[in-house]
């Protein structure tokens, strides 16, 4: 019925595809006390049994005679294929027509929109519209950024960015293998034109967790203090081995950073990298402040955060990690916006804000 020619095989390994069901252009044939039969699907018995009643007729004896009336031809069912392709073809013209929409739509289709489309994408946590793009946010904390203006900076019709952009928001059982053919199809309205002021945003419910690890990470290594009188005024011999006791107890320190004295006119510890650069360093000729001894330290928790394996961090903190609650997700670019163009872009024309 679609076009497909058929074929047949004795080994049933040929009949299945890549999913393990069953090709329906392929028949099965097999060997029972030396004489061949087929072992057919209902869909492949449906065509067959058509196939034998347009050859019997073909073979009946007619009489020509002029007739000025047609008898209707009776239509027959679709097969169980053609009925899962038809209702594909559907779904997929209602996505792109939902998808335009975050082209042309005011700020209530636009959210019915993200809403629908992160319905289809259960990765998708957050859609975020404004005049200048939509920001998607998956679950692994990666973006996508669906521009409505190419590399060069000029805007695109409505078209493009459909096709550009459809498959990028679509888990991988629903991407839409020709996005051409199915925009011609679809109920798309070509005729609306961009809509530049719109705003959306959708997110599902931010669920309570844990800290992340580098939150309890940084906590917990700014509970390795430094003993008390670590620095002594105007003593290097005294103070730089308690400086170095110090910053072994502190991960990703040893073996990446080392503190050395210095003396130009003024005491100094240094903290070198590897290759020698100084990228910490605290004097102490005069008695240091709290201040200063604080950036001291802080300088070298940083050292740590930053050099550190997210591996080696997870080590140690695990079971360490505090639960938090849930905070409501927010629309970084409609925070962004003046109250006259939030004003604006919820109304789809100017507002006067305070009498003005």
């Amino acid at each position: 019925p679609d076009g497909q020619i058929y074929s047949t095989t004795f080994d049933e390994a040929d009949t299945l595809d890549a999913n393990g069901n069953r090709k329906q252009n392929i028949i099965l044939l097999k060997n029972e006390n030396g004489r061949t039969i087929t072992e057919m699907t209902d869909e492949q018995n449906a065509v067959a049994a058509r196939s034998l009643a347009a050859q019997a007729e073909m073979q009946i004896s007619t009489i020509d005679e002029v007739s000025t009336q047609k008898m209707k031809e009776q239509s027959r069912p679709a097969s169980p294929t053609e009925d899962a392709n038809k209702k594909l073809a559907i779904e997929q013209q209602s996505i792109v027509g939902n998808f335009a929409k975050l082209w042309y739509g005011d700020s209530t289709e636009v959210e019915e929109s993200e809403d629908f489309l992160r319905g289809l994408n259960p990765d998708i946590i957050e859609f975020d519209r404004d005049k200048t793009s939509v920001v998607v946010t998956f679950a692994d904390g990666t973006t996508e950024t669906l521009s409505f203006k190419d590399s060069a900076g000029n805007p695109i019709d409505q078209a493009s960015f459909i096709k550009g952009n459809v498959n990028k928001v679509l888990a991988a059982k629903t991407k839409i293998k020709d996005v051409e053919a199915t925009l011609k199809k679809s109920q798309f309205d070509g005729t609306r034109k961009f809509n530049s002021t719109s705003i959306g945003f959708s997110a599902g419910d931010a669920a309570p967790g844990q800290e992340s690890i580098d939150v309890a990470f940084k906590r917990e290594i700014r509970d390795i203090k430094p003993p008390s009188r670590m620095i002594i005024e105007d003593n290097e011999n005294a103070s730089l081995p308690k400086v170095q006791q110090w910053m072994a107890k502190i991960p990703g320190i040893s073996g990446n950073f080392t503190a050395v004295t210095y003396s130009d006119n003024a005491d100094f510890i240094e903290i070198k990298d590897k290759k020698g650069n100084v990228v910490s360093s605290i004097q102490f000729d005069d008695k240091p402040s709290a201040k200063t001894l604080q950036n001291f330290y802080d300088s070298i928790y940083e050292l740590s955060m930053n050099n550190t394996s997210v591996e080696d961090k997870a080590l140690k903190v695990q079971n360490k990690r505090k639960t938090i609650d849930a905070t409501p997700r927010t629309s970084k670019k409609q925070a962004g916006m003046t109250p006259e163009e939030l004003a604006a872009a919820r109304t789809g024309k100017k507002v006067k804000l305070n009498g003005q």
